[in-house]
């Protein structure tokens, strides 16, 4: 159930006690009025009976009942009262409406008895069945010598007292009521300036609460409301400032967390997740808001990983390992651990930091395979070299026609040792530039590096009977950088041209598609199985290598290629079916 507002407690208390008050105090004033309206008329009628008493004692009219007949009817109506003359027998004497002597005896009525036997002023109030009306009757006994000689009664209609009362309870209604109306809109101002700063201050609060901690309170009403008001107001104001310094320091844990290239995960003692960073949701393909607060055992099904934290949870001593996961492809991790310990000192978990060095890993590999490669193909060269030099100087060069096809061969080999050390330091000088974002892109025309290359290659194309063929549109233009470009094409129409069979033809078409600029160079060679795909353009790998070697390949023109589209911030691409022939293409933003 809503409770009601404080107004709605405070105006209605207030009107209700009022009204309440206001009929009490009309109550028992009615009450009073009443009372003293009656002592009133009592004393009015017994005032007016006494006066008329005194016409009786006068020893001229005591006997005279005619003339205290006439008198009674003479001053009755001018004074507004019924006067009386009884006798002590109950006779009446006089009667100021009435003829005496048709009227009953009184000695019965109340007020006569008693005045006539205690010798008291008699009152009562009844039914007249003389004049068939209500009246309040006042009877004063006449005395004479300690005896009662007459009784002279004063009597009134109710019924002009009762409008007398009326007219007043009236009066007193409109007071009444028009205090009523006053003080319900003292009540309606006072619960208004009683419950409206209260009323403000719930308001307040309710939006501190919100979390609008820079609203203030209006310092007003009473000296207490006030101060509570000041009081909340510099609540706010240090809420403020404390969430504000929670929430930085939030932000700046968050920053150095989120810029973090490790996954940092935090742990409870239960193996619980506190917390991770967006570099461990990416390792582990983690959703944080699903993940947190849940074992960890739950969200995590790396068997290296999990057993790594069990450990790290079972030990107070920072721990670390090397982590592999078996993964498609594999990846490798330098794992760490620290315990965590709340402000008491307590363990209340572990927290686990995880390097990713898979890449370290493969370039430690690719290190070792290229100086491996590198060495292969260098021995090969070097020991032909050095076997016919020895040759022929063991006297070799006596026979000339063998020593001219021997030093043919050592200047085959020394060219190919010459393409060798060209490649390597043209792959690694485009992968330092790559790397130091050196390479000079600018626009430039795509058609005239093809038709430079075309330039370059066709005597040896046409010496094999190759029809080399260039498809361009006129003005093509990208951001490229010639010279680069023109090394990457070279090295595919030179695979092309060396690949292709007698007769062929060499197709060279730059084109644009919905991504950007494709240049691709398709020849009628052998064509390369699939399998080959994902490494052909990796360093000295070559599908066939006596083939190769025969014609001269290092293994490094693919891959240098592929370096020079990257550096171009863009890739490269392969199809091919055996005895099809091949497309290669390089596609550029």
């Amino acid at each position: 159930m809503r409770a009601r507002r404080l107004f709605w407690r405070v105006f209605p208390s207030y009107v209700l006690i009022t009204v309440a008050v206001l009929l009490l105090v009309s109550f028992y004033g009615r009450e009073a009025v009443d009372q003293l309206h009656a002592r009133q008329t009592r004393a009015a009628l017994e005032s007016g009976a006494r006066i008329f008493a005194e016409l009786v004692t006068d020893d001229r009219l005591q006997d005279n009942r005619e003339e205290l007949d006439r008198l009674a009817k003479q001053l009755g109506p001018s004074t507004g009262l019924r006067i009386t003359v009884i006798g002590p027998s109950g006779k009446v004497i006089a009667d100021a409406h009435e003829d005496p002597a048709l009227m009953d005896n009184h000695a019965g009525r109340p007020e006569v008895a008693a005045a006539i036997e205690n010798q008291t002023v008699g009152y009562s109030v009844r039914y007249s069945d003389t004049i068939k009306a209500e009246l309040a009757y006042v009877a004063v006994p006449v005395l004479r010598e300690g005896r009662t000689v007459a009784v002279v009664r004063a009597a009134r209609e109710t019924s002009e007292i009762q409008a007398v009362a009326a007219a007043l309870e009236r009066r007193v209604f409109a007071v009444a009521l028009s205090a009523v109306v006053v003080i319900t809109v003292l009540s309606w101002w006072i619960a208004r300036r009683i419950s409206r700063p209260l009323e403000r201050m719930s308001d307040g609060a309710a939006r501190f609460a919100q979390g609008d901690l820079e609203h203030r309170l209006r310092i007003e009403g009473s000296r207490e409301v006030a101060a509570l008001a000041e009081a909340m107001n510099e609540m706010a104001s240090q809420l403020d400032e404390r969430i504000a310094t929670i929430i930085r320091q939030r932000d700046e844990q968050d920053a150095i967390l989120d810029s973090m290239a490790e996954g940092v995960l935090a742990l409870d003692s239960d193996g619980r997740i506190l917390g991770l960073n967006p570099a461990c949701s990416r390792m582990f393909h983690l959703d944080p808001a699903v993940a947190r607060g849940r074992p960890i055992h739950e969200v995590l099904r790396k068997a290296d990983v999990l057993a790594f934290v069990e450990e790290a949870l079972a030990s107070p001593l920072p721990a670390k390992r090397d982590l592999a996961v078996r993964d498609d492809p594999p990846r490798w991790f330098t794992a760490s651990s620290t315990a965590l310990y709340d402000r008491r000192k307590q363990r209340i978990g572990v927290l686990v930091v995880l390097n990713d060095v898979t890449r370290l890993r493969q370039l430690e590999n690719v290190r070792r395979e290229f100086v491996a490669n590198a060495s292969h193909e260098l021995r090969t060269p070097v020991t032909s070299i050095k076997g016919f030099v020895e040759t022929l100087l063991d006297g070799g060069l006596d026979d000339r026609q063998n020593a001219e096809r021997f030093l043919t061969i050592v200047l085959n080999q020394a060219n190919r040792l010459e393409s060798l050390f060209n490649d390597i330091l043209s792959l690694a000088r485009i992968e330092k530039e790559s790397e130091e974002q050196a390479v000079e892109l600018r626009p430039g025309h795509v058609d005239e590096v093809l038709e430079s290359v075309v330039q370059s290659y066709r005597p040896r194309a046409d010496r094999k009977r190759i029809n080399l063929v260039c498809e361009s549109s006129p003005g093509l233009e990208a951001r490229i950088n010639p010279r680069l470009l023109e090394q990457a094409v070279a090295n595919l129409v030179d695979n092309a041209v060396k690949y292709g069979t007698e007769g062929s033809t060499v197709r060279i078409l730059a084109r644009r598609d919905h991504a950007g600029l494709v240049i691709e160079v398709t020849d009628e060679g052998p064509g390369i199985d699939p399998k080959h795909f994902p490494r052909l353009f990796e360093r000295f790998y070559r599908v066939d290598k006596a083939r190769s070697d025969k014609l001269g390949g290092t293994g490094l023109g693919l891959a240098i290629v592929k370096h020079i589209a990257a550096a171009h911030g863009g890739s490269v691409s392969v199809d091919s079916r055996i005895g099809r022939g091949s497309t290669f293409r390089i596609h550029l933003p």
